[in-house]
């Protein structure tokens, strides 16, 4: 937490006397809650307050650890056991982000200090757009997993009008962002340190038997830390040895086999990791064109060419990632021991030990305001509610 003068804040002594005064509370659980802060009193965090509700035990056997993690996903699949707090124990900070279902507010627990986001949801939008089912699919999904480099959710709300999910703050922008300011693209060696976070990702939900179906830089977040939380489960699927007909996804992103109609599996994740390292490394993705309709014949087709300076290894990843017929792509196991990750120590990456390429910019600027109202009820609320019961 920054105290004292801001680069976009002009300061005085009384600022300088208040915001010590707020940071004391901030980090003093001794101390009154937030709700008593006086309204317009301002804070400035930096990525040091930005701490995780998530700290795991080292892990020392991949094999041993995922399978401790099904065992645990099954578990709270079958028998979630629903928070003991309420959104009074919340206080809503500030607007960090806003959706097509609602907003995503920087947030703050009373008591602890942890600051989270939280997705505040309209029920009445996704009655409208017909996408309750989704949303309760990604419910029962961040619900459930638990994994360093994905959000999860941490505490699950309703109201007569919205629905919040409050999750681990990721405030480092995506990797399009990361993307922007790297100049459009990254380098190799900055692509294979976030590739690798990703890869991990998938595999780790891959063995809890879900497909991501929309993997994109835009929904690959940054912790405060400089590492990966990949984001939006709405398509997330649970496979259990099935197939899957349904086409969702982002256009240059679909696999062949999602066109084709024909049902899908696991490797459409693998081949959207390819189009995802080719984008990253080269500023867009190798079925780019203009006219959507000539995107999928591109892709269809499996035209697309590398640019001169990607290296051979890159050059040979993305040709067995993006293979057309999908009993032809390579493997997860086979994607690790690619000599494109050959400096990749996979263990001290998964437990954050490797000093990140490019380490985010974060000073947030937080005028304390009073805590969102809770709409009153109304009949309509009621009735609408009734689509909302098995969220729980």
């Amino acid at each position: 937490m920054s105290v004292g003068k801001h680069p976009e804040h002009n300061s005085n002594e009384s600022k300088i006397t208040s915001i010590k005064m707020l940071t004391r509370v901030m980090h003093n659980s001794k101390c009154e809650h937030l709700n008593d802060i006086k309204e317009n009193e301002v804070i400035y965090l930096d990525k040091n307050d930005l701490g995780t509700t998530y700290s795991p035990t080292p892990v020392l056997n991949w094999e041993r650890y995922l399978q401790t993690e099904l065992e645990s996903y099954k578990a709270k699949m079958t028998n979630y056991v629903p928070t003991k707090l309420s959104l009074c124990n919340f206080k809503f900070l500030k607007l960090i982000g806003e959706g097509a279902f609602g907003r995503v507010l920087l947030t703050v627990n009373k008591d602890t200090k942890i600051f989270y986001a939280t997705k505040i949801i309209k029920k009445k939008t996704i009655y409208e757009k017909n996408m309750i089912r989704y949303i309760l699919n990604e419910k029962l999904i961040l619900q459930s997993i638990r994994f360093p480099f994905t959000l999860y959710l941490d505490h699950f709300f309703q109201t007569s009008k919205h629905m919040y999910f409050i999750m681990p703050l990721a405030i480092g922008g995506d990797l399009t962002k990361i993307m922007e300011d790297c100049g459009g693209k990254l380098t190799e060696e900055t692509a294979v340190f976030y590739s690798a976070q990703v890869l991990l990702a998938i595999e780790y939900l891959h063995f809890m038997s879900l497909i991501y179906r929309d993997l994109k830089p835009k929904n690959v977040l940054i912790d405060h830390l400089g590492y990966i939380k990949l984001a939006d489960f709405g398509f997330c699927k649970s496979l259990n040895n099935s197939r899957a007909y349904t086409l969702c996804g982002t256009i240059e992103y679909l696999a062949p086999e999602i066109l084709s109609k024909s049902g899908y599996g696991e490797t459409i994740d693998i081949w959207a990791f390819g189009v995802m390292i080719y984008e990253l490394c080269c500023g867009k993705t190798p079925f780019y064109h203009i006219k959507a309709t000539k995107v999928l014949d591109n892709i269809i087709q499996g035209q697309y060419t590398c640019p001169s300076y990607f290296t051979e290894l890159l050059q040979d990843l993305v040709w067995k990632l993006l293979q057309k017929e999908e009993t032809e792509r390579t493997t997860l196991n086979n994607i690790k021991r690619h000599k494109w990750f050959q400096n990749i120590n996979w263990l001290p990456l998964l437990n954050r030990q490797i000093e990140p390429p490019v380490l985010p910019k974060i000073s947030i600027a937080i005028k304390v305001t009073e805590s969102i109202e809770i709409d009153a009820e109304s009949e309509e609320d009621i009735e609408l509610n009734n689509f909302f019961k098995s969220f729980g």
